[in-house]
C-alpha cells in the first residue's frame, strides 16, 4: 500500500480508498495523506508537514492547537505531523472532484499567495459594489413611490383629490351627563 493511507483506529469501519484513488493522489501530491476520522463517518484529507518543521516552538504550539481543538482527528494529526487539508464525506471518496478542487484551491498552482488575495479582495469588492447598487436602486424606487404617494394624498399630483374625512363634526357647546349615566358609576 502507498505511504498516503493512514491505518487508524477506524469506528465506522471505513474501508480504505480503492488503490488506484490512492495513487492518483500521490501522483497529484505525495505529500497528501487520507485517513478514518475518529469522530464523523468521513475521511479527512491532509498533508504532510515540511516546511515549518525547522520552527520547533510554532510547530509545538500548533500542534498542542490541533490536539485541543480537532479532538482524535486532531491528535492523529499532531502525531503524524500533518496539516488539515478537508473532510470528504464516505461515499464521495472516489469521485474525481476532489482532484479538481485540489487544482482550484492549489496555492503554488495558482500564481502563489499574492496573486490568490488579490483576486479574493477582486472578488470582494465586485460583491460590495453589486450590494451597493441593489441598494441604492431599492432606496430609489421606495423614494419614488413614497412621493408619488405624498402628492396622492396631499392632491397635487394632476387628477387626483384630496381625500376627505367622512366624519361628522362634534357640535361644539358644553357636555353635561345625564343624571342616569352618572347614577350609574356611583356606589353606595
Amino acid at each position: 500500500m502507498l505511504s498516503n493511507w493512514l491505518q487508524t483506529p477506524n469506528p465506522f469501519k471505513l474501508a480504505a480508498p480503492p488503490q488506484w484513488w490512492l495513487q492518483q493522489l500521490h501522483d497529484y501530491d505525495a505529500l497528501l495523506v487520507v485517513f478514518p476520522s475518529q469522530i464523523r463517518m468521513a475521511y479527512i484529507l491532509a498533508r504532510r508537514r515540511t516546511a515549518s518543521n525547522a520552527m520547533a516552538e510554532l510547530n509545538r504550539l500548533d500542534k498542542d492547537t490541533v490536539r485541543q481543538t480537532a479532538g482524535l482527528d486532531g491528535a492523529i494529526m499532531a502525531d503524524h505531523n500533518l496539516i488539515y487539508v478537508r473532510h470528504m464525506l464516505g461515499n464521495t471518496i472516489r469521485q474525481q472532484g476532489l482532484f479538481q478542487w485540489l487544482r482550484d484551491c492549489d496555492t503554488v498552482a495558482n500564481g502563489g499567495g499574492e496573486v490568490i488575495a488579490a483576486r479574493l479582495e477582486e472578488t470582494e469588492a465586485q460583491r460590495a459594489a453589486r450590494k451597493r447598487a441593489t441598494m441604492i436602486d431599492d432606496i430609489d424606487h421606495r423614494a419614488r413611490d413614497a412621493w408619488r404617494s405624498y402628492q396622492a394624498r396631499t392632491g397635487r399630483r394632476a387628477g387626483a383629490q384630496p381625500t376627505r374625512s367622512s366624519a361628522k363634526p362634534m357640535p361644539t357647546g358644553s357636555f353635561t351627563p345625564k343624571e342616569s349615566s352618572v347614577a350609574m358609576f356611583v356606589r353606595d
